[in-house]
């Protein structure tokens, strides 16, 4: 897509307190390891954990795991932001049921998901919340309740996610490299891996990561972000210039970011595209003079 496209399809997003988005982005994470769960235990594993991620579904605004094939139809568990909702999906991304997770505990959650397990052939007990990585507790873990308590928030944050969805596409799909974009239920960030040199083994040594991350230690609000990667390692970010949009972070994060807030402080929706794209397509400019491309 050119500039003009992104432009026509971007969300205006006009969040002015950052740290109202925080309750949605810590439920969503949480809903959306029920489908990170589905992977781990019918689907085969994979050493990049990749069968445990998420895909958007534009047309029915959300994150959406791999299909699981099953004996009596094969399916996608999915998760809708703007309205805290659990989606089962069929191999032609129709939904099939809704279950709303506002006013339910994981409990309920688990009972309803089993049910569908063996309406669909599946051995139900095989299905646990066992999760193989560390994320922050959250009291939902202890039986309160999931809560749409300011259903515009979730909207909110739903215009984010799917924005950064079709921007990081865009420019995935200007490299043959670049992995397909996926939203990972670890840090529950969205990333496209774009490998450019690779050894004799065909093994990538220097490659590039874009992607949009939620709050974290390094920043404290969402950001999208470049990284760049050297397997010898030593990169150089000595005598970069300042970028026009975003910030280099070189010892926090090994590359650059660009905070929503400085996103949300331009009012008009072509405004905020416009930044967005021209901070990638300098941050990449950079980033390859970085790793020697």
């Amino acid at each position: 897509m050119s500039l003009q496209d992104v432009q026509k399809k971007w969300q205006l997003l006009h969040t002015e307190d950052i740290d109202t988005l925080q309750p949605a982005i810590d439920q969503l994470h949480r809903g959306a390891q029920f489908i990170a769960m589905l992977g781990k235990h019918f689907l085969p594993n994979k050493p990049d954990d990749s069968h445990t991620n998420m895909g958007w579904l534009d047309q029915l605004e959300c994150l959406a795991g791999n299909l699981i094939t099953a004996p009596k139809g094969n399916f996608q568990l999915g998760i809708r932001s703007k309205d805290l909702t659990l989606l089962l999906i069929n191999s032609d991304h129709k939904i099939l049921k809704e279950f709303t997770l506002s006013g339910k505990t994981k409990n309920g959650v688990f009972t309803w998901l089993e049910e569908q397990l063996a309406a669909f052939g599946l051995d139900s007990s095989l299905y646990k919340m066992d999760i193989h990585y560390d994320i922050p507790y959250h009291e939902t873990d202890d039986g309160t309740p999931f809560q749409l308590k300011n259903p515009s928030v979730f909207q909110e944050w739903a215009k984010i996610r799917a924005n950064s969805h079709f921007m990081l596409n865009d420019f995935a799909l200007q490299s043959k490299t670049a992995s397909s974009v996926r939203t990972w239920p670890h840090h529950f960030d969205t990333g496209t891996y774009i490998p450019f040199i690779f050894n004799e083994s065909n093994e990538a040594i220097k490659s590039m990561s874009l992607g949009f991350a939620i709050p974290d230690s390094v920043i404290t609000e969402p950001y999208f972000y470049v990284t760049q990667w050297s397997k010898e390692g030593g990169l150089s970010y000595k005598g970069l210039q300042p970028l026009s949009n975003g910030l280099w972070l070189p010892e926090k994060l090994g590359g650059s970011a660009l905070k929503i807030s400085a996103i949300t402080a331009l009012k008009n929706s072509e405004d905020q595209a416009k930044m967005v794209y021209a901070y990638f397509e300098e941050s990449i400019a950079a980033s390859k003079r970085i790793i020697g491309v």
